[in-house]
């Protein structure tokens, strides 16, 4: 729950002939923060932009912890939503498109979310092949939560988010003015634990605290839609126990639970089903883990995809949207005309 930089002094603790600390742990606080509040830079006009204003919906509260609300609102309009609202909001598993054949060119995705997001984008890298021109706007060490909330953990106790996390709506301000064409909302790794905010205590798989995960959500989603976004949400994949020698277990304890991680996709469900033809889901968990839910290996090199179990590096990162993820998020927008 520290902020990178301390983080990193942990990596540096590293005993020799550890295995190589990932890169979001080397990373320094200002090299973190630097990426998500850069200034914007749009594309050209005539390359294609998202409408201006798009009408928002109100976080509808759950009255159950554990199963899913009746979806509220009507079917939209054909033709009046970036989502077909008739398709399952579930992109398929195998379900893959080319992202350059969506809009002709590079398709623009925006990345937010928390430390995971900000390793999928941050580490894609020049070897990325894939038709696809990222924006990471995810900031380490934050979810959707409030920016003064305290996470609250079995080993750990109560523990403050990083203040960097008060710039989230700076950095989702700056990525919707480079005008993408999706927004990817990559969370899920915090909201697992339980939280204190404004001297109440919010237990994870309690109603008031799914009340409290989903308004948080929905604000995130009515910043994109408001813009003329949509927002593609990923379920949570499974955390493993990982390689590397300087893991802090402490901070698995929750994330092993694995009825916390289905709570939290009963979240993000929710949230989607609130959101007719501007929200799609993609389920990483077939790439990501096995059917027992262990840890995948990387095909050509033989260790776990990630390293610690949660984290993305400089080969896992662009091997996902390679195989898997770029084809995901193209399938999950209407095809040309």
């Amino acid at each position: 729950f520290a902020s990178v930089g301390a983080v990193a002094v942990l990596a540096a603790v590293v005993a020799i002939g550890a295995p190589r600390a990932p890169g979001y742990l080397r990373a320094s606080d200002a090299e973190a923060v630097e990426g998500a509040l850069r200034p914007a830079v749009a594309p050209p006009s005539s390359a294609g932009a998202a409408p201006a204003t798009a009408p928002t919906t109100t976080a509808t509260r759950v009255l159950s912890a554990t199963t899913l609300p009746t979806p509220a609102p009507s079917l939209p309009a054909p033709g009046t939503t970036p989502f077909d609202p008739t398709l399952p909001q579930l992109v398929p598993d195998d379900a893959s498109a080319d992202p350059a054949g969506r809009h002709g060119r590079d398709l623009r995705v925006m990345v937010a979310g928390d430390s995971v997001g900000w390793t999928l984008a941050r580490y894609a890298g020049p070897h990325l092949e894939a038709p696809v021109r990222i924006d990471n706007r995810a900031l380490v060490g934050c979810g959707v939560m409030p920016g003064d909330a305290q996470i609250v953990a079995r080993k750990t106790g109560a523990t403050a988010y990083p203040g960097l996390c008060e710039e989230a709506p700076e950095a989702d301000r700056l990525g919707i003015a480079g005008r993408p064409d999706v927004v990817l909302l990559w969370v899920g790794a915090w909201e697992i634990y339980d939280h204190r905010y404004q001297d109440t205590i919010y237990r994870a798989g309690t109603p008031k605290a799914a009340t409290l995960v989903e308004e948080r959500i929905q604000l995130r989603i009515d910043r994109y839609r408001t813009a003329g976004l949509p927002t593609v949400l990923s379920l949570l994949p499974c955390f493993t126990d990982g390689e590397a020698a300087f893991d802090d277990k402490r901070l698995f304890l929750e994330r092993l639970d694995e009825e916390r991680v289905e709570w939290v996709n009963d979240r993000v469900r929710a949230v989607a089903a609130r959101n007719l033809g501007w929200v799609r889901l993609i389920d990483p968990r077939e790439a990501l883990c096995t059917p027992d839910g262990g840890a995948r290996l990387l095909p050509d090199e033989g260790r776990q995809v990630r390293i610690d179990g949660a984290h993305f590096d400089e080969g896992s990162a662009p091997w996902l949207w390679d195989t898997w993820l770029a084809g995901q998020l193209a399938a999950a927008l209407p095809p040309p005309g």
